[in-house]
């Protein structure tokens, strides 16, 4: 379980991901607890991952699925679970919206690179876990 940004609060060197995708390991993105990182938020991490192995090189055309896939069903793996992490039909459902800006890009490259603090919704088993109230701007109603 990779978790980029408590190894840099503690010290620790950052994880050769470049080469960890090159040999097409299976990785898994986590986060730790509050006392080593900023927040508990999955998609610092997973931005913060992805950055590093582009700075280590990694020009890989599909990155950013590769980190959905580490943020999602390499973590499910990691844990032991097989029954959670699937994006795909007939998974296990649950829902989380992000207000990121698709406009010109993928929206996997969106949701990686600028996921990061902008979950308004998440929706496990029928049931609302986390919803951002609506801002409303002057005119809105």
């Amino acid at each position: 379980m990779l978790c980029p940004r408590s190894n840099q609060v503690i010290g620790l060197d950052a994880p050769p991901i470049a080469a960890y995708l090159h040999e097409d390991h299976d990785i898994a993105i986590g986060t730790d607890s509050l006392a080593s990182v900023p927040s508990l938020d999955l998609l610092g991490d997973m931005a913060m991952l992805a950055a590093l192995a582009r700075a280590q090189g990694c020009s890989s055309d599909d990155l950013h699925e590769r980190m959905l896939h580490a943020a999602t069903r390499g973590g499910a793996s990691a844990v032991g679970r097989s029954d959670i992490g699937l994006l795909e039909r007939g998974a296990r459902a649950g829902t989380a919206v992000f207000a990121v800006n698709a406009f010109g890009t993928q929206p996997g490259q969106a949701l990686v690179d600028g996921g990061a603090g902008r979950c308004v919704l998440t929706i496990i088993g029928g049931r609302t876990v986390h919803a951002v109230e609506r801002q409303t701007r002057r005119g809105d109603s």
